[in-house]
């Protein structure tokens, strides 16, 4: 078992000669079983190690063989469950292909009701086509009769301005006659008193009384034998005698009869003369380019002669109006005049290119009566039209130019805080106009930050749907939700803010319009003051041509004037965690929302906290039927107003008698103090007694 380096080991011991040295030999031979040795202790390493190897072989082995049982079982328990699995699969297959049969036979026979649909739905196309061409030739003879009708209408008109003119000539001949017989008439009547007057000199006088049995002597025996002559009278020879003078001549001048005939027979009496009071609120200026011009305002009659109606001749056509609608603002300012409560008017108009007469007329008991006429120049779109004061102040006080914007782009990068702000809008049924341009306003914003959180309250009109969900593809922090009942703004409004993940919410109407500024300004306020808890801002109104009007610049925090109208309005933003803590919205309180989610929020903060933006930031979009344009068009308002203010007072411990102030507004009076302080009244005064008294005595 040794190699040839082994071998070397011992060269004497294998070497053929006799004679090596023995010495050497047993070095050599000691050398080999050390050697030996060593070879047996690793023998017996090894074998230890095999033994160590084998013990662990045979361990491994058991344990393979266990392991190789429990598989054998797990195979056997999945064998098990497979072949489960595929008779369940089986009798699954066979349902299905039975179902798949019975719905093939019923798309088959669904198939056939559609084929027979068709064909009847093909025979009613072929009536209807029918019936359209019928239609068709009769809409020709229609439109053939409207142009001859047109044709006539035209004829006659002419006809009635000849007519006019005619009658105008006859009456203005028929005033000069009237007046020219008045003048005959009071010669006339000079002349015959004249006559009268001498007629009772000479009764009275002494030879006519003497003579008087003498003319009774004639009358008796020699008129009746006496042949009148034409135009004579004839005495009544049985007369009795008397002394009354004769009758007036009967050879008067004719224009005395004729006086006569025209004064029993008088001319009708003129129309009444009325005197009107009247302003329009829109529009601001008669220049437009929109293909309607919507009038708004009010009008009475001074001496309070009751108005039943109102109507516009415009454009050829005579469109008639509303009138009446309650206007208790116009009825305080003129002193309380009680013609003055209902005097609102509303007239809608269509218009075409070109300059047109506007003429308004009311109604009156005795007919129709004009009080207002101008001429109204409509535009094509673009037209510059003509700018109020308060157009040209917002484009010289709030035009931005491009180093404007840099320079809010580079403020906005200092915030030291940038809060998500939530732009809470509910909507239902807005005009597919207005909606779109509300949208852009959002937007549109510099400020960067925000999220519009929309909850459509189940609108019926297609367009609002196909708007939202646009608008939601398009832009990531639009986020919408269809609501399947209609709830009214308060639900709506709430199931907006749910959809809110922003620090702070700001309201906005379905058809209003935000500045472009307006996040940015509210960013800014909240990073000068972070404690803010409500901010409002400035505002005013635009209408239906995008034309701005009826600025309202706000005061600071004033909590008495809040209590009397909703002042802080639009635009007003709050912190979120404020609006959820008092339960947001309030349903019954629907028209007056705002102003009650304001007065519940103020109650829970101090004023320091309430921050005011003397900016317009906030468009009121001001159209019939909304609280921007008359609040008198909806009293469900006031009467939720109403009670957000007594339940605020008693929450609040105060008081208090709510008085009505015309123009829907509230006074409050708060109880005396008792007791009751002294009030000194000081009058500065010199040679002023009839002032001083009033003073004294008011």
């Amino acid at each position: 078992g040794t190699g040839a380096s082994d071998l070397a080991l011992y060269p004497y011991l294998l070497a053929p000669d006799p004679a090596a040295p023995t010495a050497a030999l047993a070095h050599n031979l000691s050398l080999l079983i050390r050697q030996f040795e060593s070879e047996a202790e690793t023998l017996r390493t090894e074998s230890a190690t095999a033994a160590k190897l084998a013990e662990l072989t045979g361990q491994h082995v058991a344990n393979l063989e266990k392991s190789l049982a429990a598989e054998r079982t797990a195979a056997n328990t999945a064998r098990d469950l497979t072949a489960q699995h595929v008779a369940n699969l089986e009798r699954a297959i066979a349902a299905e292909r039975d179902s798949l049969g019975e719905q093939r036979r019923l798309t088959e026979q669904h198939a056939a009701n559609l084929d027979r649909a068709l064909t009847a739905a093909r025979a009613t196309l072929q009536e209807a086509e029918v019936r359209a061409a019928s239609a068709t030739a009769k809409l020709a003879e229609v439109e053939k009769w409207g142009r001859d009708q047109a044709a006539h209408l035209a004829q006659t008109r002419a006809h009635l301005t000849e007519v006019e003119r005619i009658a105008r000539e006859r009456v203005e001949q028929a005033v000069q006659k009237t007046d020219f017989l008045t003048d005959q008439l009071a010669q006339a009547r000079a002349v015959i008193r004249t006559r009268d007057l001498k007629i009772a000199r000479m009764a009275k006088s002494f030879s006519w009384q003497i003579t008087s049995p003498l003319r009774a002597l004639r009358r008796w025996l020699i008129d009746p034998f006496t042949v009148a002559s034409p135009g004579e009278a004839i005495s009544n020879p049985k007369s009795e005698i008397s002394n009354q003078p004769p009758a007036p001549a009967q050879a008067a001048p004719a224009a005395i009869s004729n006086l006569k005939s025209q004064i029993s027979n008088p001319p009708p009496p003129a129309p009444p003369s009325y005197g009107y009071t009247y302003n329009f609120d829109h529009p601001r200026t008669w220049r437009t380019s929109s293909n309607k011009l919507l009038i708004l305002g009010w009008c009475y009659e001074n001496a309070g002669t009751p108005i039943t109606g109102i109507r516009a001749h415009f454009g050829g056509e005579t469109v008639e109006g509303i009138y009446g609608s309650k206007r208790l603002d116009v009825m305080a300012s003129v002193g309380g005049l009680k013609q003055a409560e209902y005097c609102g008017i509303k007239l809608d108009l269509k218009t075409t290119l070109g300059e047109h007469r506007l003429v308004i007329e009311v109604e009156h008991p005795a007919g129709w009566s004009p009080y207002f006429e101008t001429t109204v120049n409509v535009g094509s779109p673009g037209d510059p039209a003509e700018q109020s004061e308060y157009e040209k102040w917002c484009e010289q006080h709030e035009a931005l130019s491009p180093a404007d914007e840099a320079a809010i782009a580079a403020h906005l990068d200092r915030l030291a805080r940038r809060p998500l702000i939530s732009v809470i809008m509910p909507t239902y049924n807005p005009p597919e106009e207005l909606l779109v341009k509300a949208l852009a306003s959002v937007t549109a914003q510099l400020y960067p930050h925000w999220e519009l959180c929309i909850a459509d309250d189940a609108s019926t009109e297609p367009h609002v749907r196909a708007i939202l969900e646009k608008a939601a593809a398009a832009d990531a922090r639009i986020k919408v939700e269809f609501r399947p009942t209609n709830g009214h703004i308060s639900v709506a409004s709430n199931t907006a803010i749910a959809l809110a993940t922003g620090k702070y919410v700001a309201l906005f109407d379905h058809d209003d319009v935000l500045a472009r500024t307006a996040l940015y300004e509210i960013a800014a306020e909240l990073d000068a003051h972070p404690d803010a808890a409500l901010i409002y801002s400035d505002e005013d109104k635009i209408d239906g041509e995008d034309r701005r009007f009826d600025p309202y610049f706000k005061p600071d925090w004033n909590p008495d004037l809040l209590v009397a109208q909703n002042y802080t309005s639009h635009l007003s933003v709050f912190h979120i965690d404020l609006v959820r803590e008092v339960g947001g919205f309030r349903q019954g309180f629907e028209g007056s929302q705002d102003w009650d989610l304001t007065l519940r929020v103020i109650e829970k903060i101090d004023p320091a906290r309430i921050r005011h933006i003397p900016r317009v930031l906030y468009h009121w979009r001001a159209v019939p039927g909304s609280t921007a344009l008359q609040l008198s068009e909806k009293s469900y308002p006031v009467d939720a107003a109403k009670r957000a203010l007594l339940e605020h007072f008693e929450r609040t411990g105060q008081k208090i008698d709510l008085v009505t102030v015309p123009g829907d507004h509230w006074r409050i009076k708060y109880p005396l103090p008792d007791p009751a302080p002294l009030v000194s009244l000081i009058i500065p005064t010199r040679n002023a007694l009839k002032l001083t008294r009033q003073a004294v005595e008011s």
